[in-house]
């Protein structure tokens, strides 16, 4: 977990993956305390682990956008239905508001 918590303190915003031999109970909570994405103890499957990252890839993606139109103070009615059509939308806009 150290190496977590270094990363989420040098860039809070980058979505980990917690991969591990020691999947015990404590380790997961601590992993999820310190905002990682997923946690996943072995035995794994790759297809779970791809399914993760593909919701983080999805999840970067658009609070990039969110935070580039905040940034940019555009925030028109156009881009605003355009994000808010995404079904992971009501996740994003309190992490970046």
């Amino acid at each position: 977990m150290d190496v977590l918590q270094k990363v989420k303190e040098i860039r809070g915003d980058i979505e980990v993956v917690v991969i591990t031999a020691y999947g015990t109970s404590e380790n997961s909570q601590e992993a999820f305390h310190l905002s990682a994405r997923g946690f996943f103890p072995k035995p794994f499957g790759v297809r779970e682990i791809n399914d993760e990252v593909a919701k983080a890839l999805v999840w970067q993606k658009y609070c990039l956008k969110v935070k580039k139109v905040k940034n940019l103070g555009c925030a028109t009615n156009l881009w605003v239905r355009h994000l808010s059509a995404h079904p992971i939308f009501p996740e994003i806009l309190p992490a970046v508001a």
